[in-house]
């Protein structure tokens, strides 16, 4: 199971990091089906003060950091980009999680968004990202 197989239009609850693992459980509903999703990272970005209806209809994205921040040549790090609104766009989806972090190891960014950003954190390799189906949403509603 990968980042793409997950569909949009999910809950995410029970979001939890802890010994370098960033955990949480993603309800697709499109699938009806549970995940148990863990990221191995060293750093992360947990929004716990969104209302309730945040955690609704949510999506992971994933992007290559290198995409988004500017690589020092001589050290091979992430920095911060030049200018003062490329640093706030920088600073608000949260890649500045990854400033400092050797490009050459870190390479990939995963956000998942509801109404606002939820959670981000940078991943060394997609294969840090484990994924496992837990169980099944059940609709008891009769409607």
């Amino acid at each position: 199971m990968t980042l793409q197989n997950l569909k949009s239009d999910a809950r995410v609850e029970g979001i939890e990091f802890k010994n370098g693992y960033l955990h949480f459980y993603y309800e697709d509903y499109f699938n009806d089906k549970i995940y148990e999703v863990r990221i191995k990272t060293d750093l992360c970005y947990v929004n716990y003060k969104l209302d309730e209806i945040a955690y609704e209809f949510c999506h992971i994205r994933q992007y290559k950091l290198a995409d988004h921040l500017p690589i020092d040549e001589k050290s091979k790090l992430y920095i911060m980009p030049e200018g003062f609104i490329k640093q706030m766009k920088v600073a608000r989806q949260k890649y500045n999680l990854a400033i400092g972090l050797n490009s050459q190891e870190w390479k990939h960014f995963i956000q998942v968004y509801g109404d606002g950003l939820i959670i981000a954190c940078p991943v060394k390799s997609l294969e840090n990202i484990d994924i496992e189906e837990v169980g099944t949403i059940v609709n008891i509603n009769p409607n």
